[in-house]
């Protein structure tokens, strides 16, 4: 599972979810709230035009409710020329390098020469893909020990 195929085949919930541009922010926070996600695809005419965070949102809005509900999801979503994505064969240290250098929390998953994104990776997606291989290698360490006694 070190690989984002294996992250995404791994995760329990599969499901992307998405938003026109021209709903109100506060529309997508609640989604985002109820859907237990920290970030929608932005799809206009079948097409992805961006990616709205949770981060995006209260890095623009700040938990003002007034203007969450004033402010369209363009306003405040990343457009789809600045969206970081890797593809499914990337490994977890390089998602979170590339993470850490553009500093953001989500990255879209698309297939090699394809524009189609078939899955969200988030932060807390890797450090657990990565935690879990961790502890899949110190008991893999342990067995080795143990039959070299």
């Amino acid at each position: 599972m070190f690989t984002v195929r294996g992250l995404l085949q791994e995760k329990t919930n599969k499901e992307l979810f998405s938003i026109g541009p021209r709903a109100r922010v506060s529309t997508a926070n609640n989604l985002m709230r109820r859907k237990k996600i920290g970030s929608l695809l932005v799809i206009e005419k079948n097409k992805l035009v961006g990616i709205m965070t949770i981060r995006d949102s209260f890095l623009k809005i700040n938990h003002d409710v007034q203007a969450a509900k004033d402010t369209l999801v363009r306003e405040v979503m990343t457009p789809k020329e600045e969206v970081i994505s890797v593809t499914s064969f990337a490994n977890m240290n390089d998602c979170l390098a590339v993470m850490d250098h553009h500093t953001i929390q989500h990255l879209l998953v698309i297939e090699d020469g394809e524009e189609e994104v078939i899955g969200i990776v988030s932060i807390r997606d890797v450090a657990r893909s990565i935690s879990a291989h961790q502890d899949y290698l110190a008991g893999e360490m342990g067995n080795y020990n143990l039959s070299r006694t």
